[in-house]
């Protein structure tokens, strides 16, 4: 499990074969153990990060003391 979990923190968007198939074991077993991981809460969500800047748009930060 935990090298499993290990990838999808690193590569989100690996399938369940993709895992499979880097870890040498069933895709079945990959499924299931995802599913369960999400059940239990051990996978929290998935995200997504965006460089704003090349998506062109502009953004003001402050830190007011």
């Amino acid at each position: 499990m935990e090298k499993i979990l290990s990838l999808i923190e690193k590569q989100p968007m690996l399938t369940p074969a993709q895992i499979a198939a880097m870890l040498d074991i069933n895709e079945q077993e990959v499924a299931q153990t995802i599913e369960r991981c999400k059940k239990e809460g051990i996978i929290k969500g998935y995200r997504a990060l965006i460089d704003w800047d090349k998506a062109g748009v502009e953004s003001v930060t402050a830190l007011i003391e």
